[in-house]
């Protein structure tokens, strides 16, 4: 979801906000801040909105689901509104969006910080995505398939959302992405993950994106003139995505 670009942050939260366009002040968290060693659970209040949808199955995951309650669902739907001209949490996926992170190895600083729905941009909800990958391949159910998460600029009215935990480390993006190409845990868990979701949502090849590639997307709009200015997961790492998703049998 982050851009590569220039050294890291000298915090966790001002490398997350920065790098997702200018975050503004600061909430505190509806749930409990977890770390690496917890037990995941869910989050007590707000309680995520019941959804029909099932994860992906058999693949193994950490159910780690964000607060996601009707107060953030009113906000998705007005962010839908400004900017795709309907106003809707419902997510019917057409495309699917993969980002890395920009964060320390604990998928938890990614988790617990989108869960705090903190405003981007000046306005809410925060960011998000469906799930989230760490270099060991364990794969973290975020939010429901049927709901939007804000996290593609043009897309998020379109697009299911996937983390993959890595850092530019002082490189750019293309440094990062070849990272994450050649971390095989990761990657396995990360083609297994997008097979079943094209699977279930009858999603083609073709519109498996990055965040550096997401304005190419034939479905690719925004109402308020926005595009996005991220180079995470860029044009040669997509490529390469799709042709080991191609491959697999």
């Amino acid at each position: 979801m982050h851009p590569g670009r220039g050294a890291r942050a000298t915090t966790v939260a001002a490398v997350l906000l920065a790098a997702l366009t200018a975050g503004c002040s600061a909430v505190t968290p509806t749930w409990t801040p977890r770390t690496a060693s917890s037990t995941p659970a869910p989050p007590a209040s707000p309680s995520p909105t019941p959804s029909t949808t099932p994860s992906p199955s058999p693949l193994a995951m950490v159910a780690a689901r964000i607060p996601y309650g009707p107060e953030r669902r009113e906000q998705m739907a007005d962010y839908s509104l400004r900017r795709y001209g309907e106003r809707s949490a419902d997510l019917t996926p057409h495309v699917i969006v993969v980002h890395f992170t920009e964060s320390p190895d604990d998928p938890w600083v990614t988790i617990n910080f989108f869960a705090a729905n903190q405003p981007n941009a000046g306005t809410l909800p925060g960011v998000c995505t469906h799930f989230l990958i760490d270099k060991v391949g364990t794969i973290y159910d975020l939010v429901a398939t049927d709901t939007r998460c804000r996290h593609a600029v043009g897309l998020n009215q379109v697009a299911l959302g996937i983390e993959v935990v890595q850092s530019t480390e002082g490189h750019g993006s293309h440094w990062a992405d070849d990272q994450i190409l050649a971390r095989q845990p990761q990657m396995d868990a990360l083609i297994a993950l997008i097979g079943q979701l094209q699977q279930q949502f009858s999603i083609p090849t073709d519109r498996v994106q990055g965040h550096g590639t997401a304005d190419t997307d034939p479905e690719f709009k925004d109402l308020t003139g926005m595009r996005n200015d991220h180079t995470d997961i860029g044009p040669d790492a997509v490529a390469e995505i799709r042709r080991r998703l191609e491959a697999t049998p």
